[in-house]
């Protein structure tokens, strides 16, 4: 086994997620790398997220701030300078997300903080969210990745981000700004320089050796996926603003339907969630789209956010 190390010097929330992406895809074997990265003012959002449903676009678009879609799940979130992003990019053989969460946890002790694994993908402090993750696998790598909260603006992030009142109703909350909190209000004038350092070290003490620095270039197959990521067509192509004709939280997350029938059978099928769960979600798409009714009621498979997302789908049209 190997570990790595590397830093991004790059700002631009495109150039990171597609040298991220590609190291996913060319990581080398029996390797693990932590890749730490930061964005400059922009929102990123999930795989399967609607951004008109989200975000304050107005709000985004007047300050030109950036918009970025994220190849794995779960929901929406700010990126500036105050935030710094973290990405365990692994050989599917020494992926594993409990130890990879202990190294942020091992990191963040340095400072007098005692982070707790909350719900599905968050990291808390004294009940209050600092750090969302996110997760993608394929036959040969994994990816980890997730934010810290260290000193971001919450004013500019409450404006930007406007999740459904049913989602802030689940964790108890009246708002976005009100359920996180800055490690820097309790770790006074912690900055994003001393959580990377932390980082690094904790990496190297888990996994018990010295990491190899990695050099990050910005090769021609990163900028043609960063250019491809930042268009809109990437963005927003497939989204519509519409109102969503069923909307419901599950376990695994919060999905919103709409559906265009024609003659009985699913012409158009938009499915939007914050759920960890992407690929789900677009196969639950495949499968329902063409479908008549009577189809759908034979419908099985043992996968339970597809199943879900049938089920919700045969209610709306029997109802019909």
């Amino acid at each position: 086994m190997e570990i790595y190390f590397a830093f991004g010097r790059n700002t631009n929330p495109y150039i990171n997620l597609a040298t991220e992406w590609d190291k996913v895809q060319n990581n080398a074997k029996n390797s693990i790398c932590l890749f730490l990265w930061q964005n400059q003012n922009t929102v990123v959002i999930g795989a399967n997220q609607n951004p008109y449903r989200e975000l304050n676009l107005d709000a985004i678009k007047e300050n030109g701030t950036s918009i970025a879609r994220r190849r794995t799940g779960g929901g929406a979130v700010y990126h500036d300078l105050g935030n710094l992003n973290f990405s365990f990019i692994a050989d599917k053989s020494l992926y594993d997300a409990k130890k990879q969460l202990s190294v942020v946890q091992m990191a963040l002790k340095t400072f007098g903080l005692k982070a707790e694994i909350s719900g599905r993908n968050d990291i808390t402090l004294n009940g209050r969210k600092f750090s969302g993750n996110a997760y993608y696998k394929d036959k040969n790598n994994c990816l980890h990745h997730g934010t810290l909260l260290i000193n971001t603006d919450f004013n500019t992030m409450k404006n930007y981000l406007s999740p459904r009142e049913s989602k802030l109703k689940k964790y108890g909350v009246s708002s976005v700004k009100s359920r996180v909190i800055n490690l820097a209000d309790i770790a006074k004038n912690v900055t994003p320089k001393d959580i990377a350092f932390s980082l690094k070290t904790a990496f190297e003490q888990v996994y018990g050796q010295k990491s190899k620095e990695l050099d990050i270039n910005t090769n021609d197959n990163i900028i043609a996926l960063a250019e491809a990521w930042q268009n809109d067509n990437y963005i927003f192509g497939k989204w519509k603003d519409f109102d969503a004709k069923i909307e419901q939280s599950f376990e695994w997350g919060t999905v919103e339907i709409d559906l265009n029938l024609a003659n009985d059978t699913i012409e158009e099928i938009f499915i939007s969630s914050d759920s960890l769960y992407p690929k789900s979600i677009e196969k639950a798409k495949e499968l329902l789209t063409g479908k008549k009714s009577n189809d759908i009621n034979f419908l099985a498979t043992n996968d339970t956010v597809m199943m879900d997302i049938i089920n919700l789908v045969r209610s709306k049209i029997c109802l019909n």
